[in-house]
């Protein structure tokens, strides 16, 4: 269980981590060997694009797992004043769209992969499948979806865990510790409140 959770908080940072590491340890080999030794590896520089372009595709992940994606927020802090429950549907609406875009993301670079594989391209300095490039985005669209969680994205609970090991209260509606909670989604839209449990 301390494996799953440890997997669900930090799996993301640690394939960056050892992604953007091996980035560095590679480009200064290249500048050490270029400058110093008048030799250049061509390999590295493509393996370098390759693990910059995963790195970054799942960052999106992570940004998005600790809500910290780019918004633009002008207009919700302008409804917020006068209509804060409209403000909360729109989070979920937003949270929900999100979603599906990268549903709908997976679902076509699982077609573009395909044709791939019968086209085969091969890169130049690497000399391996073009695709192994391209299979990141079917790959960060849907640890994108699952880090939107969907039922927590659809009920606007926002899943925490504090490190004693529990759960925060963060529903946006009635502030519940569940991870899931369709009566709030049900009571945003109505304009209701749920009561409280």
């Amino acid at each position: 269980m301390k494996v799953l959770r440890w997997l669900d908080e930090w799996a993301e940072e640690f394939c960056v981590s050892i992604m953007l590491s091996l980035l560095i340890l590679l480009l200064g080999t290249e500048v050490f060997s270029r400058f110093l030794l008048s030799k250049s590896f061509s390999w590295i520089e493509e393996l370098c694009r390759y693990l910059f372009v995963w790195a970054s595709y799942l960052g999106v992940a992570i940004a998005v797992k600790r809500k910290e994606q780019l918004r633009v927020l002008m207009l919700m802090d302008t409804l917020e004043k006068h209509f804060p429950r409209l403000v909360k549907v729109c989070y979920v609406v937003s949270e929900l769209s999100f979603a599906v875009f990268c549903v709908l993301v997976f679902y076509y670079s699982i077609n573009m992969l395909e044709n791939m594989t019968r086209f085969k391209q091969v890169s130049a300095s690497l000399e391996i499948n073009v695709m192994y490039a391209y299979l990141i985005i079917p790959i960060s669209m849907a640890v994108t979806t699952a880090c939107c969680r969907a039922c927590t994205a659809i009920s606007g609970t926002i899943r925490s865990t504090s490190r004693a090991g529990g759960t925060k209260p963060c529903c946006l509606f009635c502030h519940s510790s569940s991870s899931c909670c369709l009566a709030c989604l049900c009571s945003a839209l109505s304009g209701l409140r749920p009561s409280s449990r």
